[in-house]
């Protein structure tokens, strides 16, 4: 089923468990965004509400814009017993079904650096997890770079410098690193490194003067095995 909301906003239903929600309207040079929610049990309601104005207050503690208008497309609802999982997958396109998508992720987190250690502490596995989020390819696999400041931002050229030896400490991870790198030194400009690439494929930005140097800081330790 496919609902219609003032031709801006689709919510497609085409199963108990899934709602896809989608604009037509694009912004900025984006292309129509579409998100999908699927759930392994229950049934999803449509229900959709706007909330206006509402107000993040600890945004507007660090003199942040504050507000934002909500869309609630339904809700998704499930008689669980105990012990028993529920299991949601949220994506920014087509969603697979909960269970395959929770199988592929635990696949994918099966190769990460360290997963296959017996005697690591729980804590470091915790560790390389957590760092693993901060490191992502932008237009394919050749070019890597650091989302630094998730989830407030995105890959900054000079904090993604700072946090990378810490996030490629593994000598599994050089070679992300060695590709980060030179994602970032294919763009020097009169001697900089850009700081911020635009998402909406705009010229990279060259507002700072502190990320060059922290390269011929780090590249040694990153890349012992490596010319340089």
């Amino acid at each position: 089923m496919r609902f219609d909301m003032n031709g801006t906003i689709l919510i497609s239903q085409a199963a108990y468990r899934l709602c896809q929600v989608k604009s037509t309207v694009c912004e900025l040079g984006f292309s129509p965004a579409c998100y999908s929610v699927t759930c392994d049990r229950g049934e999803f309601q449509r229900d959709p509400q706007w909330h206006w104005n509402v107000l993040h207050r600890v945004e507007a503690e660090r003199g942040l814009d504050a507000t934002e208008d909500l869309f609630r497309p339904g809700v998704f609802r499930a008689t669980l017993a105990a012990g028993e999982d529920l299991n949601l997958t949220m994506s920014a396109g087509a969603a697979a079904p909960a269970a395959r998508a929770w199988a592929d992720e635990r696949k994918r987190q099966s190769r990460l650096p360290g997963a296959g250690s017996k005697h690591a502490p729980a804590w470091v596995r915790g560790l390389e997890l957590a760092a693993d989020q901060f490191l992502v390819t932008r237009e394919d696999e050749s070019h890597a770079s650091v989302i630094a400041g998730y989830p407030w931002f995105t890959d900054w050229g000079r904090d993604t410098l700072i946090a990378l030896p810490g996030l490629t400490h593994d000598k599994r991870r050089h070679a992300f690193a060695a590709r980060c790198l030179r994602t970032y030194g294919a763009h020097v400009s009169q001697g900089m490194l850009p700081n911020r690439f635009p998402d909406d494929g705009a010229a990279p930005e060259y507002n700072t003067i502190d990320g060059h140097p922290v390269v011929f800081r780090r590249a040694p330790r990153l890349l012992p095995s490596e010319r340089r």
